[in-house]
């Protein structure tokens, strides 16, 4: 067993309990009646969370790193089964989350089926087996630490685990799942008129036969904004340039924005595709062409697929040069490890269904040719990606291969499009809404120059949208959000304009804009 790619994973699997609690959360309002037991799995999910954020806070550190062998084979035992049963979560939800803001009847619906379908079908509810886990996490913390054992019985657990890892396997909740709730037709929003511009070319080739694309899946892209002269550019080049040394680890990484995108702070809001799996077919390559070693920092981690695909990505800070590294085979002990590694200028990224496609060139034909496919389970880190992976491609050193089009996330619709002053720079602001999952989101990007149309912040507002109190207009140009998490995609110096109260706000160009901009907040709430 490869212990290092069994840690890895414990991050990962925190943040995914937290996106299923937060997937949870708001069926307590609607339906009040079960507000008990779904408090006790939102409490327990959050518990199994923190279990594992202090597991990976021991590991790494030195008091407790060195006797990560005795617990090495527990991990490997529980954390396939929990990943499996928060993946089996979501995907239940997904199927009912059809529309931004679904109907009492809906949430009632996909509560019966989380509640009898984990205990009919692999005979263990959902809250017992949640309760193992976190029993089972917190006695691997004790022993980790040295601490005296606690009152749990460990064989019993690992038996429990083992037998309910069995059932996973021969009864997984997907297949009997699509058997019995057939998969929910989407309605897409048509693209807005106005915008009636060239689609976006696709590579086609990459593209799942299983799952046919709703109409208009990939929208017209935005207009360009024209730029107001009185106000300054984003800059060129934002973050620190310091040289370094090593690779994953270093104190220099933790100056790149990119290590605080993937906080799991955001809601969650799953797809209803499936689409294909998560895969790399570009060529292997060697420890001595990697060339990480040589002032590369690593800076984003990601598994796919339950951690049969890792992506990690690097960043040179002294030319802002960008490597991304895929790594298949770390979790078979009898699975040769293989790895496959393009600077980040030499790819452009599309999107089919709940995939992000990452294509090399062909060539001179400079024809898109598939090197990795990326499978999202939510909208929210489909989005996170994409962003850190153009930004991090604008901020690269010249020659990167690139169209136009590759600013725009395809399967998603232009709700707004207007101009802020923020933070002393002009920015085009939008609004998103994704059609497969019905997710909303701002966006900031650079309006013109060398950056291209670079995000400089996204924010996700589907859980705002409805919100009577979320939105305030202040003054004639100013809007104030009361709740909102942005992601930036550019240096720690960069702040979003807040008001006094810590509110953000919106500065726009305009009074028109202003007027626009909440016109449409309304008229989504109102849908």
């Amino acid at each position: 067993m490869e212990v290092l790619s069994v840690i890895d994973g414990i991050l990962v699997e925190a943040e995914s309990a937290e996106d299923v609690a937060a997937a949870l959360h708001p069926f307590l309002s609607a339906l009040p009646e079960f507000a008990t037991e779904i408090t006790a799995l939102i409490s327990e999910l959050f518990a199994i969370s923190s279990c594992l954020r202090d597991l990976d806070s021991s590991i790494r550190s030195r008091r407790y790193g060195r006797r990560v062998y005795m617990i090495d084979k527990d991990l490997d035992l529980v954390l396939p089964s929990l990943s499996t049963t928060l993946l089996d979560m979501l995907f239940i939800y997904s199927r009912f989350q059809v529309a931004a803001r679904p109907s009492v009847a809906v949430y009632r619906r996909a509560w019966e089926e989380i509640r009898t379908i984990f205990r009919e079908l692999q005979r263990v509810s959902l809250l017992a087996r949640l309760e193992t886990y976190r029993s089972f996490l917190v006695e691997l913390s004790v022993r980790l630490s040295n601490s005296p054992p606690g009152f749990v019985d460990m064989p019993l657990l690992r038996e429990k685990i083992d037998r309910l890892r069995d059932a996973q396997d021969n009864n997984p909740v997907e297949a009997a799942f699509t058997a019995i709730v057939p998969k929910p037709r989407l309605s897409p929003l048509p693209p807005r008129q106005e915008f009636n511009l060239p689609q976006r070319p696709k590579p086609e080739a990459f593209r799942s036969q299983s799952y046919p694309q709703p109409k208009n899946y990939y929208p017209p892209n935005v207009p360009e904004v024209p730029l107001a002269p009185q106000v300054p550019q984003s800059p060129t080049s934002t973050f620190s340039t310091t040289s370094s040394s090593g690779t994953s680890g270093s104190s220099q990484s933790l100056k790149h924005w990119a290590v605080a995108i993937f906080d799991g702070r955001h809601s969650t809001t799953p797809f209803t595709t499936s689409g294909q799996r998560s895969r790399c077919i570009g060529d292997p390559t060697g420890d001595f062409e990697l060339g990480l070693s040589r002032g590369y920092d690593q800076i984003v981690e990601m598994p796919f697929d339950r951690r049969s695909l890792t992506v990690r990505i690097f960043h040179r800070p002294n030319d802002n040069q960008a490597k991304i590294l895929c790594i298949t085979g770390l979790t078979k002990p009898d699975t040769k490890i293989t790895q496959s590694c393009l600077p980040l200028s030499k790819l452009r990224i599309f999107r089919a269904e709940n995939t992000l496609q990452l294509c090399r060139s062909s060539g001179a034909s400079k024809r898109p040719v598939l090197w990795a496919c990326l499978k999202f389970a939510i909208y929210e880190r489909m989005v996170l990606f994409f962003c850190l992976f153009i930004s991090m491609k604008a901020y690269a050193p010249p020659g990167s291969w690139a169209a136009p089009e590759d600013w725009i996330l395809d399967g998603e619709i232009e709700e707004y499009g207007g101009k802020i002053e923020d933070d002393g720079y002009l920015h085009a602001l939008r609004i998103f809404q994704d059609i497969d999952s019905g997710g909303f989101r701002l966006q900031a990007s650079v309006m013109s120059g060398s950056m291209g149309r670079a995000p400089v912040w996204t924010a996700f507002i589907t859980q705002y949208i409805g919100s009577q109190n979320w939105m305030t207009r202040v003054r004639g140009r100013c809007i104030q959000l009361k709740d909102l998490h942005p992601y930036i995609f550019t240096s720690s110096d960069y702040k979003p304009t807040r008001g006094k109260r810590g509110e953000y706000e919106l500065w726009f160009q305009t009074i028109d804009d202003a007027e626009q901009f909440e016109d449409v907040i309304l008229g989504l709430r109102a849908k």
